[in-house]
């Protein structure tokens, strides 16, 4: 029998890009690309990526699934790619979180589940409030423009 399994999958979710600017309160296409794995529960199934769920949630309000027993988005080494459209609000911050669980650990004391990675998407009032390259991702390196 395996251990019980309580660490939470790992893995990252990046936006592209993670400041948009001008604030002309235009949408804006932005890119949700990432991961999810849980290394325990494929040692556990000999297979897959070991995630029976796993979700994005932007601003505590709106989600996108990314696996479930009806949808699955994730590649088959976890990987993902979403766009979402973005409001070009003044001096707005939105906080994108991506969860994930292993809902199978359950047969051992599970679910393994939680927060994995968060970043933000952010709109400043100014382009000196980002002068300091103050941001939770900075692995997109680039400003979108309103359309």
């Amino acid at each position: 029998m395996m251990p019980y399994d309580s660490t939470p999958p790992n893995g990252a979710i990046h936006a592209y890009d993670n400041m948009i600017w001008p604030p002309n309160k235009k949408m804006v296409s932005v890119a949700l690309e990432g991961h999810v794995t849980d290394e325990m529960s494929i040692a556990r199934d000999g297979t897959g990526i070991g995630v029976s769920s796993a979700y994005i949630m932007i601003n505590h309000v709106d989600t996108i699934i990314l696996r479930d027993e009806y949808t699955d988005m994730l590649g088959v080494d976890g990987s993902f790619s979403v766009s979402i459209e973005i409001q070009a609000v003044k001096g707005s911050e939105n906080t994108i979180e991506l969860y994930a669980a292993d809902t199978n650990s359950l047969d051992n004391g599970g679910p393994n589940e939680g927060l994995i990675d968060k970043t933000r998407i952010r709109i400043p009032y100014n382009l000196k409030d980002d002068d300091d390259g103050s941001s939770d991702d900075d692995s997109s390196g680039g400003r979108t423009r309103g359309k």
